[in-house]
């Protein structure tokens, strides 16, 4: 039986991230606008190296 993962993707990064991005649109805070896409960006990325890690050890 093929074993199930959670595989957290960059869509996981987007989801974290868009309050703060939605946040700085409607504050017209550009702080805030960055801090989303810059989480966006990070998480989206790490979780998609570590994800394609596993595959590597499999």
């Amino acid at each position: 039986m093929a074993k199930k993962t959670f595989e957290p993707n960059f869509g996981t990064g987007i989801a974290i991230g868009m309050p703060f991005f939605i946040l700085g649109i409607v504050q017209q805070n550009v702080a805030f606008f960055l801090i989303g896409i810059a989480l966006s960006l990070s998480l989206g990325a790490s979780f998609k190296s570590a994800s394609s890690k596993e595959k590597e050890n499999e």
